[in-house]
């Protein structure tokens, strides 16, 4: 009896911690925070701040202005790089709305770098957090609250509506791929000697690893192909984690299921195929990708491409998954795709961009090479109306349907 009443307080105060959780609006702005380079720990230890559940908040999809932005030219200009280091990248990226871009530049306020931050269609760019390097990649998540960045001195995971960074992770444990949920509550990497899974969560305020491989693990990062090897979906307390693990010998990729409220893992699935572009569905309950069954190893290219023949849907509750035939056979690997996976973003001889419709290979939206020159993809918004690209030393915005054909 006495067990009972116990367990029914507790779930009281869980309840009530929870609810005392402010969800904080779409947009929330922050003033400039400084990332201190101290040592990274897989426990976070090193954090510049602790959150612990505040972390906890979702975002209502429904409220999302999903169509991308407009501007006054199909080229509008967001940002130029000026006295950057000849071998760092440009990188960039931008929510699926395309309402919000970051980027890496030089900071103002230190003799170091920062990842900025700019909401458009304001043109105005503001430091987010410094880094003591260029960045070399730079991960936002659905929602734009979250953003992950990567540079020789480790990863850092920061909250926008927080404004503070929320963990430091070793470069080890994350160059080699993360994902952020959409939400940004649930931050996953995967990576060190052993390959193993790293898991972050608000609840638990740290970084912990988890060993699951039950097969040979990849030992590099070319081994790895499609979709991004990580993939990260809250669901009532689960996080659905997708991660390629096969070879150009053996194509294949995994499922696993992660119970961050219990914080372990306890399912497994792995699907012999190629599967490559994938993207979440509006409501983050799908992920869509073009797929290509093993057998079609046997018909790649002289280029050596995979025909992709088929469109696959997962279910990121029930991690059910569904394939049906392309109208179309493809042997060109995508930038990007849709949320129905209907059309494709892709990269032309030329240096252009092209958007495809898949069913019919019909190009709906061609920008050029020579207008507005060479084109290095960063990012998309998800109905793929608007792309980020680096031309030179820009950083544009590319409003494809400026060049409708």
């Amino acid at each position: 009896m006495k067990k009972g009443v116990y367990i029914c307080i507790w779930i009281v105060l869980l309840l009530a911690q929870l609810g005392c959780n402010p969800a904080p609006k779409e947009g929330d702005e922050s003033g400039t925070s400084r990332v201190d380079g101290k040592p990274g720990s897989v426990s976070g230890e090193d954090s510049a701040d602790k959150t612990g559940s505040q972390l906890s908040y979702v975002l209502d999809p429904s409220k999302i202005d999903w169509e991308t932005v407009h501007f006054e030219e199909p080229v509008t200009v967001l940002h130029t790089w000026q006295d950057y280091p000849a071998d760092a990248s440009f990188v960039a990226t931008t929510t699926t709305n395309g309402r919000r871009v970051i980027f890496g530049d030089r900071s103002q306020n230190s003799d170091e770098y920062a990842v900025w931050i700019m909401d458009l269609p304001d043109l105005t760019a503001r430091e987010l957090f410094s880094l003591p390097d260029p960045p070399e990649k730079l991960m936002l998540s659905t929602f734009g609250a979250t953003v992950f960045a990567v540079c020789k001195d480790g990863g850092y995971l920061y909250s926008i509506p927080l404004g503070k960074l929320l963990t430091k992770v070793d470069y080890d444990y994350c160059k080699e791929a993360a994902g952020i949920s959409p939400d940004g509550t649930v931050f996953t990497c995967w990576g060190g000697d052993k390959r193993s899974v790293y898991h972050y969560n608000g609840q638990f305020d740290h970084l912990s690893a988890q060993e699951f491989w039950v097969q040979p693990i990849p030992s590099a990062r070319e081994e790895l192909y499609g979709i991004d090897p990580v993939l990260v979906f809250p669901s009532f307390g689960i996080s659905q984690l997708i991660i390629q693990t096969g070879t150009f010998d053996l194509p294949s990729f995994t499922y696993l299921t992660i119970n961050t409220n219990q914080h372990n893992y306890f399912r497994y699935n792995s699907v012999a195929g190629y599967l490559v572009c994938g993207t979440l569905s509006k409501n983050s309950l799908f992920l869509r990708a073009l797929y290509a069954p093993s057998e079609n190893y046997l018909s790649r290219t002289d280029e050596g491409a995979i025909p992709l023949t088929h469109k696959a849907t997962i279910n990121l509750r029930s991690m059910g998954i569904n394939f049906e035939p392309l109208g179309k056979v493809l042997t060109r690997l995508p930038l990007a795709v849709c949320r129905l996976a209907e059309y494709g973003l892709f990269s032309e001889p030329d240096g252009g961009l092209s958007v495809v419709k898949f069913d019919t290979g019909e190009t709906v939206y061609l920008a050029p090479s020579e207008d507005p020159g060479s084109l290095v993809f960063q990012g998309c918004a998800g109905d793929l109306k608007g792309v980020l690209v680096t031309s030179g030393n820009d950083l544009q915005w590319l409003d494809m349907r400026g060049f409708k054909q």
